[in-house]
């Protein structure tokens, strides 16, 4: 349904009842995996609308990640800094910082700091070094 008319997928999906008690967040999650399949930057934009809360937890680590592999790391690390979940904040942040990792220098790269430092997470940046 999203493919032929996406916003009244979304409206649809997001309606559904689930057994799994988490539920909704799963529901934002793939409704942001597949818009950051076609457009990040709408998958943000729509993200960035739902309501503030540890549902969006999951989500707010796919827009992470995506915003990664596009090495937009400043809002990478913006969309990291709102995860609720310490767990999920950590691991979020440590797959970010392998992905930001320069293996010639054998350190973080210059940006990927600089976007850490931004975001509150520059002693974390610092102290890194891959497992």
């Amino acid at each position: 349904l999203m493919s032929e008319d996406e916003d009244a997928g979304i409206q649809w999906y997001m309606k559904q009842e689930m057994q799994h008690s988490n539920g909704e967040s799963r529901r934002l999650s793939n409704v942001v995996e597949q818009l950051a399949g076609s457009d990040v930057d709408k998958a943000d934009r729509w993200l960035f609308q739902q309501a503030d809360g540890p549902t969006r937890d999951l989500a707010e680590q796919v827009m992470a990640r995506r915003f990664s592999q596009q090495k937009q790391w400043s809002e990478s690390m913006t969309w990291i800094a709102d995860i609720q979940s310490d767990s999920l904040r950590d691991q979020s942040l440590k797959q970010m910082l392998r992905r930001g990792w320069d293996r010639k220098t054998k350190a973080l790269m210059p940006k990927v700091m600089q976007a850490a430092d931004a975001a509150g997470f520059g002693d974390e940046a610092n102290a890194y070094r891959p497992d």
